[in-house]
Protein backbone atom coordinates (compact mmCIF):
# COMPACT_ATOMS: atom_id res chain seq x y z
CA UNK A 1 0.00 0.00 0.00
CA UNK A 2 1.23 3.77 -0.69
CA UNK A 3 -0.05 6.96 0.45
CA UNK A 4 -0.16 9.64 -1.56
CA UNK A 5 -1.20 13.11 -1.47
CA UNK A 6 -3.14 14.97 -3.96
CA UNK A 7 -4.33 18.12 -4.93
CA UNK A 8 -7.86 19.54 -5.98
CA UNK A 9 -8.35 18.71 -9.71
CA UNK A 10 -5.94 16.26 -9.77
CA UNK A 11 -7.10 13.44 -12.48
CA UNK A 12 -5.90 10.13 -11.13
CA UNK A 13 -7.81 7.90 -14.13
CA UNK A 14 -8.75 8.97 -17.11
CA UNK A 15 -12.15 7.88 -18.78
CA UNK A 16 -11.25 4.50 -21.19
CA UNK A 17 -8.02 3.94 -18.80
CA UNK A 18 -7.30 0.47 -17.21
CA UNK A 19 -6.59 0.89 -13.24
CA UNK A 20 -3.13 -0.48 -12.13
CA UNK A 21 -4.67 0.17 -8.84
CA UNK A 22 -7.82 1.05 -6.39
CA UNK A 23 -7.66 3.57 -3.88
CA UNK A 24 -9.16 4.04 -0.32
CA UNK A 25 -10.10 8.14 0.11
CA UNK A 26 -8.16 8.84 3.65
CA UNK A 27 -8.82 12.33 3.54
CA UNK A 28 -11.11 14.63 0.82
CA UNK A 29 -13.54 13.68 -2.22
CA UNK A 30 -13.44 12.65 -5.94
CA UNK A 31 -15.54 13.13 -8.27
CA UNK A 32 -16.21 9.94 -10.31
CA UNK A 33 -18.61 11.11 -13.44
CA UNK A 34 -21.59 12.66 -12.03
CA UNK A 35 -20.88 10.76 -8.65
CA UNK A 36 -19.22 12.08 -5.45
CA UNK A 37 -17.45 9.80 -2.99
CA UNK A 38 -16.30 11.14 0.50
CA UNK A 39 -13.55 10.08 2.86
CA UNK A 40 -13.77 6.48 3.61
CA UNK A 41 -14.85 4.99 -0.18
CA UNK A 42 -13.02 2.80 -2.09
CA UNK A 43 -12.65 3.79 -5.90
CA UNK A 44 -11.98 1.98 -8.81
CA UNK A 45 -12.27 -1.33 -6.97
CA UNK A 46 -14.83 -3.36 -9.15
CA UNK A 47 -12.46 -2.14 -12.48
CA UNK A 48 -9.47 -2.73 -10.89
CA UNK A 49 -10.28 -6.63 -10.09
CA UNK A 50 -12.55 -7.20 -13.43
CA UNK A 51 -9.95 -5.48 -15.28
CA UNK A 52 -12.11 -3.30 -16.82
CA UNK A 53 -11.69 0.60 -18.16
CA UNK A 54 -12.79 3.54 -16.37
CA UNK A 55 -16.29 4.86 -18.01
CA UNK A 56 -15.16 8.48 -16.47
CA UNK A 57 -12.36 10.48 -15.54
CA UNK A 58 -11.73 10.37 -11.35
CA UNK A 59 -10.92 13.50 -10.36
CA UNK A 60 -10.34 15.13 -6.85
CA UNK A 61 -13.07 17.88 -5.76
CA UNK A 62 -10.20 18.97 -3.03
CA UNK A 63 -7.01 18.23 -1.38
CA UNK A 64 -6.70 15.04 0.32
CA UNK A 65 -4.80 11.86 0.96
CA UNK A 66 -5.38 8.35 -0.77
CA UNK A 67 -3.78 5.41 0.34
CA UNK A 68 -3.13 2.88 -2.80
CA UNK A 69 -3.87 -0.76 -2.96
CA UNK A 70 -2.93 -3.67 -5.06
CA UNK A 71 -4.07 -7.20 -4.94
CA UNK A 72 -0.92 -8.50 -3.38
CA UNK A 73 -1.71 -5.89 -0.76
CA UNK A 74 -5.33 -7.16 -0.10
CA UNK A 75 -4.18 -10.71 -0.54
CA UNK A 76 -1.54 -10.63 2.04
CA UNK A 77 -2.81 -8.52 4.49
CA UNK A 78 -6.20 -10.23 6.51
CA UNK A 79 -6.71 -7.32 7.96
CA UNK A 80 -6.74 -5.23 4.72
CA UNK A 81 -8.62 -7.99 2.86
CA UNK A 82 -11.37 -7.85 5.28
CA UNK A 83 -12.00 -4.15 4.80
CA UNK A 84 -11.93 -4.26 1.37
CA UNK A 85 -14.22 -7.45 1.22
CA UNK A 86 -16.42 -5.50 3.58
CA UNK A 87 -16.69 -2.46 1.55
CA UNK A 88 -17.59 -4.95 -1.53
CA UNK A 89 -20.13 -6.64 0.44
CA UNK A 90 -22.16 -3.04 1.65
CA UNK A 91 -21.93 -2.08 -2.28
CA UNK A 92 -22.94 -5.39 -3.78
CA UNK A 93 -25.84 -4.85 -1.46
CA UNK A 94 -26.32 -1.12 -2.32
CA UNK A 95 -26.06 -1.73 -6.19
CA UNK A 96 -28.99 -4.84 -6.40
CA UNK A 97 -31.33 -3.32 -3.28
CA UNK A 98 -33.75 -2.35 -6.15
CA UNK A 99 -34.18 -5.85 -7.66
CA UNK A 100 -33.43 -8.28 -5.83
CA UNK A 101 -33.95 -9.60 -1.78
CA UNK A 102 -31.11 -7.48 0.06
CA UNK A 103 -27.83 -9.60 -0.14
CA UNK A 104 -26.27 -10.83 3.60
CA UNK A 105 -23.10 -12.11 3.88
CA UNK A 106 -22.52 -13.23 7.26
CA UNK A 107 -22.22 -10.24 9.36
CA UNK A 108 -20.82 -7.81 6.90
CA UNK A 109 -24.44 -6.43 5.49
CA UNK A 110 -24.70 -2.45 5.81
CA UNK A 111 -26.62 0.10 3.58
CA UNK A 112 -24.55 2.43 1.38
CA UNK A 113 -25.15 3.95 -1.68
CA UNK A 114 -22.56 3.60 -3.68
CA UNK A 115 -24.33 4.71 -7.59
CA UNK A 116 -21.11 3.53 -9.43
CA UNK A 117 -21.71 0.05 -9.11
CA UNK A 118 -25.10 -0.39 -10.10
CA UNK A 119 -23.82 1.56 -13.39
CA UNK A 120 -21.61 -1.45 -13.71
CA UNK A 121 -24.19 -3.72 -13.13
CA UNK A 122 -26.51 -2.41 -15.26
CA UNK A 123 -23.60 -2.25 -17.98
CA UNK A 124 -21.84 -5.79 -17.88
CA UNK A 125 -25.09 -7.87 -15.86
CA UNK A 126 -25.72 -8.82 -12.77
CA UNK A 127 -24.51 -12.31 -12.77
CA UNK A 128 -20.76 -11.09 -14.17
CA UNK A 129 -20.73 -8.70 -11.60
CA UNK A 130 -21.94 -10.72 -8.66
CA UNK A 131 -19.20 -14.01 -9.93
CA UNK A 132 -16.58 -11.69 -10.42
CA UNK A 133 -17.50 -10.34 -6.30
CA UNK A 134 -17.79 -14.09 -5.11
CA UNK A 135 -14.50 -14.91 -6.75
CA UNK A 136 -13.30 -12.28 -4.39
CA UNK A 137 -15.35 -13.45 -1.52
CA UNK A 138 -14.76 -17.28 -1.87
CA UNK A 139 -11.53 -17.92 -3.56
CA UNK A 140 -8.87 -15.71 -3.07
CA UNK A 141 -8.58 -16.05 0.80
CA UNK A 142 -8.60 -19.71 1.37
CA UNK A 143 -6.51 -20.45 4.33
CA UNK A 144 -3.03 -22.68 3.52
CA UNK A 145 -2.93 -25.74 4.43
CA UNK A 146 -0.45 -28.63 4.68
CA UNK A 147 0.73 -30.83 1.51
CA UNK A 148 0.35 -34.14 3.50
CA UNK A 149 -3.14 -34.97 3.85
CA UNK A 150 -2.77 -36.44 6.73
CA UNK A 151 -1.16 -33.37 8.01
CA UNK A 152 -3.83 -31.57 6.34
CA UNK A 153 -6.58 -33.29 8.15
CA UNK A 154 -5.15 -32.59 11.29
CA UNK A 155 -5.10 -29.30 10.84
CA UNK A 156 -8.40 -28.73 9.37
CA UNK A 157 -9.97 -30.44 12.33
CA UNK A 158 -8.13 -28.53 14.77
CA UNK A 159 -10.05 -25.50 13.62
CA UNK A 160 -13.20 -24.88 15.72
CA UNK A 161 -16.34 -23.66 14.80
CA UNK A 162 -17.53 -22.36 18.22
CA UNK A 163 -13.92 -19.90 17.94
CA UNK A 164 -14.47 -18.95 14.32
CA UNK A 165 -16.81 -20.26 12.10
CA UNK A 166 -15.79 -18.60 8.67
CA UNK A 167 -12.47 -20.15 9.31
CA UNK A 168 -14.15 -23.85 10.02
CA UNK A 169 -15.38 -23.25 6.46
CA UNK A 170 -12.88 -22.27 4.78
CA UNK A 171 -10.18 -24.96 6.44
CA UNK A 172 -12.95 -27.42 4.78
CA UNK A 173 -13.02 -26.34 1.18
CA UNK A 174 -9.16 -25.40 1.05
CA UNK A 175 -8.37 -29.46 2.28
CA UNK A 176 -11.20 -30.39 -0.20
CA UNK A 177 -9.94 -28.49 -3.15
CA UNK A 178 -6.64 -29.76 -2.34
CA UNK A 179 -7.33 -33.55 -2.01
CA UNK A 180 -10.93 -33.64 -3.88
CA UNK A 181 -10.35 -37.53 -3.74
CA UNK A 182 -9.78 -38.07 -0.06
CA UNK A 183 -12.41 -40.07 1.70
CA UNK A 184 -13.13 -36.70 4.27
CA UNK A 185 -13.59 -34.45 1.65
CA UNK A 186 -17.01 -34.62 0.66
CA UNK A 187 -18.62 -34.72 4.27
CA UNK A 188 -16.37 -31.52 4.98
CA UNK A 189 -18.02 -29.83 1.65
CA UNK A 190 -21.38 -30.51 3.27
CA UNK A 191 -19.93 -29.43 6.48
CA UNK A 192 -19.04 -26.06 4.43
CA UNK A 193 -22.31 -26.00 2.61
CA UNK A 194 -24.75 -26.73 5.78
CA UNK A 195 -22.25 -23.99 7.86
CA UNK A 196 -22.62 -21.28 4.80
CA UNK A 197 -26.56 -22.05 4.24
CA UNK A 198 -28.09 -23.01 7.86
CA UNK A 199 -25.51 -21.15 10.48
CA UNK A 200 -24.54 -18.05 8.25
CA UNK A 201 -26.94 -17.44 6.23
CA UNK A 202 -24.38 -16.52 3.33
CA UNK A 203 -25.74 -16.93 -0.16
CA UNK A 204 -22.46 -16.48 -1.59
CA UNK A 205 -20.69 -19.33 0.12
CA UNK A 206 -23.24 -21.53 0.24
CA UNK A 207 -23.63 -21.37 -3.52
CA UNK A 208 -19.95 -21.58 -4.19
CA UNK A 209 -19.96 -24.89 -1.87
CA UNK A 210 -23.16 -25.88 -3.54
CA UNK A 211 -21.50 -26.14 -7.36
CA UNK A 212 -18.26 -27.34 -6.22
CA UNK A 213 -19.63 -30.23 -4.74
CA UNK A 214 -21.47 -30.51 -8.40
CA UNK A 215 -18.26 -29.97 -9.75
CA UNK A 216 -15.89 -32.23 -8.48
CA UNK A 217 -18.89 -35.27 -7.31
CA UNK A 218 -21.33 -35.14 -10.96
CA UNK A 219 -22.13 -38.93 -10.12
CA UNK A 220 -22.39 -39.41 -6.63
CA UNK A 221 -25.66 -40.21 -4.40
CA UNK A 222 -24.76 -36.36 -2.48
CA UNK A 223 -25.65 -34.33 -5.53
CA UNK A 224 -29.42 -34.88 -4.96
CA UNK A 225 -29.11 -33.20 -1.56
CA UNK A 226 -27.12 -30.32 -2.79
CA UNK A 227 -29.05 -29.78 -5.95
CA UNK A 228 -32.26 -29.16 -3.77
CA UNK A 229 -30.23 -26.71 -1.74
CA UNK A 230 -28.72 -25.11 -4.84
CA UNK A 231 -32.61 -24.47 -5.78
CA UNK A 232 -33.50 -23.20 -2.52
CA UNK A 233 -30.55 -20.59 -2.64
CA UNK A 234 -30.97 -19.41 -6.03
CA UNK A 235 -34.81 -19.07 -5.61
CA UNK A 236 -34.74 -17.58 -2.41
CA UNK A 237 -32.75 -14.72 -3.91
CA UNK A 238 -34.92 -14.54 -7.21
CA UNK A 239 -31.87 -15.97 -9.34
CA UNK A 240 -33.75 -17.39 -12.58
CA UNK A 241 -30.87 -19.81 -12.48
CA UNK A 242 -32.66 -21.62 -9.97
CA UNK A 243 -34.56 -23.40 -12.79
CA UNK A 244 -31.52 -24.72 -14.82
CA UNK A 245 -30.74 -26.59 -11.63
CA UNK A 246 -34.20 -27.74 -11.03
CA UNK A 247 -34.46 -29.21 -14.45
CA UNK A 248 -31.04 -30.85 -13.80
CA UNK A 249 -32.30 -32.40 -10.42
CA UNK A 250 -35.69 -34.25 -12.12
CA UNK A 251 -33.01 -34.72 -15.07
CA UNK A 252 -30.99 -37.00 -12.85
CA UNK A 253 -33.30 -38.26 -10.36
CA UNK A 254 -36.10 -38.64 -12.62
CA UNK A 255 -38.22 -40.85 -9.93
CA UNK A 256 -38.29 -37.90 -7.25
CA UNK A 257 -41.12 -35.38 -7.04
CA UNK A 258 -40.20 -32.21 -5.91
CA UNK A 259 -42.84 -29.64 -4.84
CA UNK A 260 -41.57 -26.31 -5.32
CA UNK A 261 -43.40 -25.62 -1.86
CA UNK A 262 -40.75 -28.37 -0.21
CA UNK A 263 -37.54 -26.26 -1.71
CA UNK A 264 -38.89 -22.50 -1.05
Amino acid sequence: MEEMNVVSGQTIFKDGEKPSFFFLIKDGKFKVGSETFPAGSFVALVEYFLDMEMSSDVVAESDGVIIKYTDSDVSENEEEFEKVLKYAVESLNASLAGSVDKVVVSDLEKSVDVAKLAEIAEEIGEDELLSALEEMVSLQKLPEIPGDPEKAKAVVEMVSKEEDIIKYALHRIAFVKKFPDREESKEYLMEALRTYMDELEDRYGARYVAKLVILLYPDDEIIRDVLRKLVKILRDSKDPEWFEYLERLLVAFPEEEVRIDEIS
